[in-house]
């Protein structure tokens, strides 16, 4: 059930929007420097962000992106890639100078979590351009037999 005042299309917004807050926030602060305070060189032996918070919080948005496009066992799927994601962001967020993809992470998991639960009430990707489902569409013989016999096929 849907609580009270939220339509299926503002639950999917806020889930989606939170997997994005998410991943955005781990990209960019997942990628700043541990080492020293801005202008100053990085001590020797400190790193300079995470690749692997850079990697997931991608993953996090591009999975965003296709949770709007496919239907919703597809979705169910994807949003447990994305927990998994929020997982490893987590994890990579435990030190004390990165909290930029500990909280990105808690958030990218709690929208895909929101994801798994709520899906099936979503509005379905519309299939607009999908082809008709009992069309059949010319072979390739069939295309070249009809130039052979002087007809247009793209009419």
């Amino acid at each position: 059930m849907t609580p009270v005042g939220m339509t299926p299309r503002r639950e999917m917004a806020m889930a989606l929007g939170l997997v994005v807050v998410g991943a955005a926030l781990a990209l960019v602060g997942g990628s700043r420097s541990t080492g020293a305070p801005p202008g100053v060189p990085a001590a020797p032996g400190t790193t300079t962000g995470s690749g692997s918070a850079t990697a997931l919080a991608l993953v996090a948005l591009a999975g965003a992106g296709a949770i709007l496009l496919v239907r919703t066992g597809a979705r169910a799927a994807l949003a447990v890639v994305l927990v998994a994601g929020a997982v490893g962001l987590v994890a990579t967020g435990l030190t004390p100078t990165r909290w930029a993809p500990l909280v990105g992470g808690i958030l990218v998991g709690l929208g895909a979590t929101a994801v798994i639960v709520r899906a099936r009430h979503w509005p379905q990707p519309r299939s607009r351009y999908d082809a008709p489902a009992g069309a059949r569409t010319a072979a390739p013989r069939d295309t070249w037999d009809a130039l052979d016999r002087g007809e247009d096929p793209t009419a």
